[in-house]
């Protein structure tokens, strides 16, 4: 009987364990998601700036712009490929949109009532 004791307490501290590190994983990732949807946002702005001046009379046809339009092309699409992590944020924001959506929604049926 005391086995049984012994590894029910151990279950119980390993399934705890394992509970406090994956909420611990699961912020750090929420963290990176965050991070790099932020860094594409820049990378995006910085392309359509670059862009924009190559297109400018001053600098039209200027071999260094195209070099740097293309090369922060190929960084946009590196992006591209950890778009499943940097989901994760644009998931939780839609779904906090929508709560604040609903009580907002609740809260104006409550005051014209």
């Amino acid at each position: 009987m005391a086995e049984l004791i012994t590894l029910l307490v151990v279950s119980v501290l390993i399934n705890v364990a394992t509970i406090w590190y994956g909420i611990l994983s699961a912020r750090r990732l929420l963290v990176v998601s965050s991070n790099l949807f932020s860094l594409q946002d820049e990378f995006t702005a910085f392309q359509s700036h670059v862009e924009a001046l190559y297109e400018t009379e001053m600098y039209y046809g200027d071999e260094s712009l195209k070099a740097l339009i293309d090369h922060t092309k190929s960084i946009l699409s590196e992006l591209d490929k950890y778009e499943d992590i940097y989901m994760l944020v644009l998931e939780d924001e839609e779904i906090n949109e929508e709560l604040n959506l609903d009580q907002d929604n609740k809260e104006e049926e409550e005051e014209a009532n």
